[in-house]
């Protein structure tokens, strides 16, 4: 069927009107798909999307569960950890809707196909700039994050440059219509409401967080606070605090040549054994850099609740440092309580008695009035 033939069918229902337009591109959609078929790289780019849909809400999902790195105290607001899957369902929406509106010929397929690349691009910037501005400098020059905003891109040019898009689909032929750019408007505008509140709300969190919330008159004898966690110190050890209440503020707890290291609070994290690992290296002292580790203990135990709170845990990890000069133990621990959405982290070494430690770990609190069953 030629085009004035369809022209000329458009006239039998009173040209302009909304009936036959609908009418009208009703059989040019059927003659399209009749006439022409998608093969080659415009093939390749339904695939893409599919397989990218489902790839980036696998890939939230996983961020969500068991995120670690810079962002762990910015996703403690439900919020923020949830942009990454709300962004995630919406790739996939679209990443299963337009290669099926391309399938079958929809006047508005291409505007669908370029709104799932430039949703990806927009995201993969976004995330870029996020990303830097919380110092996580490996996330933004990873290889995998540039291919993130090269690919979209030139996809994206491809949708407006290729022969094969404009054969399948006549520009004449391509609408836009209201329903379609109001889905756009809340596909960026959702996680963007989200991310924007979830981050006042988070930096409010932070801000009052770091309040001092024990005062010392509130301490019984042999006990020491941050301001945020109390410690019960051993027999014949000396603490010692700056005074200060800012985030990861340590209490000095040493006894003279037995061993000697540090207890700190910061804001709840993932309880990973990535996260555990990378807190653990950067808390180790640039001066045992050298010292080779050996005899490695780890343990990961949930706590009673009349300890900490309901789902504490403790992880802990134990390992000899051996050097021509040295021979000692390095203890680290983190409590993990998330119904005060603390960890306290425990940083120690000693020459191989570790009894203390376990006194240590028991003694930390997070509130100033002890809960039943709590140690002093």
């Amino acid at each position: 069927m030629e085009s004035g033939e369809i022209r000329d069918y458009t006239s039998q229902f009173g040209g302009g009107s909304a009936n036959g337009e609908r009418d009208a591109q009703e059989i040019r959609r059927k003659e399209l798909l009749a006439t022409t078929k998608i093969t080659g790289w415009f093939a390749w780019l339904l695939f893409v999307e599919t397989a990218g849909g489902i790839l980036s809400l696998c890939m939230a999902i996983a961020t969500v569960g068991g995120s670690s790195g810079g962002f762990d105290s910015l996703l403690a607001h439900p919020l923020l950890g949830g942009v990454d899957l709300v962004t995630g369902v919406f790739l996939l929406i679209l990443g299963f809707v337009a290669p099926a509106k391309a399938r079958h010929r929809s006047a508005d397929a291409v505007f669908y196909l370029r709104l799932y690349m430039a949703y990806c691009l927009t995201l993969n910037i976004v995330s870029h700039i996020v990303g830097a501005d919380a110092g996580m400098a490996e996330r933004v020059s990873s290889g995998s994050a540039l291919r993130g905003l090269i690919w979209p891109a030139i996809w994206l040019v491809y949708t407006f440059k290729s022969l094969d898009v404009s054969t399948v689909f006549p520009k004449d032929y391509r609408r836009v219509p209201r329903s379609a750019i109001a889905i756009a408007v809340l596909l960026f505008a959702i996680p963007a409401v989200m991310f924007g509140v979830g981050l006042l709300r988070a930096k409010s969190m932070a801000a009052n967080w770091g309040r001092p919330e024990i005062q010392q008159s509130a301490l019984a004898a042999g006990e020491y606070t941050d301001g945020h966690i109390v410690l019960a110190a051993p027999d014949g050890a000396t603490v010692r605090h700056d005074g200060s209440t800012v985030l990861y503020s340590p209490l000095s707890v040493e006894k003279g040549g037995e061993y000697g290291g540090f207890v700190a609070t910061d804001m709840f994290s993932s309880k990973d054994e990535k996260t555990f690992d990378a807190i653990r290296d950067n808390a180790k002292d640039s001066a045992l850099s050298f010292a080779k580790e050996s005899y490695v203990k780890t343990s990961f135990d949930e706590l009673p609740e009349d300890l900490y709170g309901a789902r504490a845990c403790v992880r802990m990890k134990s390992v000899r440092l051996v050097d021509d000069e040295i021979d000692i133990r390095w203890r680290f621990a983190v409590i993990y309580a998330p119904q005060y959405a603390k960890v306290a982290i425990l940083s120690f070494y000693d020459k191989g008695d570790g009894a203390y430690f376990k006194k240590l770990v028991k003694s930390v609190r997070f509130t100033a009035a002890g809960r039943s069953g709590e140690a002093k």
